[in-house]
């Protein structure tokens, strides 16, 4: 099963593509950032893009090299897209920003 460590080693490989898509901040939350997944868990990420970017094209294409690259479902949700007090908690709560 795969396991935090693997989604960050897999990020960090892939980088230089995540940034090209326009991504300033991409945060892994839920279940696999606390350690609590389970076989059939979704990848969970927050992801801020740089202004400008971020449209459906970019979206789609970081969806896309996350999907290829953890072969799990993905949830991609943009801060704009989640009520603030989710927002919020995601922040505070058990989560860990991938370097971008």
């Amino acid at each position: 099963m795969l396991t935090k460590q693997e989604i960050l080693q897999k990020i960090e490989k892939h980088k230089e593509e995540i940034k090209a898509l326009g991504v300033n901040r991409l945060v892994l939350f839920g279940s696999y950032a606390k350690g609590k997944q389970k076989k059939e868990s979704d990848v969970d990420f927050l992801v801020e893009f740089a202004p400008g970017r971020g449209l459906y094209k970019d979206y789609v294409q970081l969806l896309q090299l996350l999907r290829k690259n953890l072969h799990k479902k993905i949830d991609l949700v943009k801060p704009s897209l989640v009520r603030e007090e989710l927002r919020e908690s995601i922040l505070r709560g058990t989560q860990v920003e991938a370097k971008i």
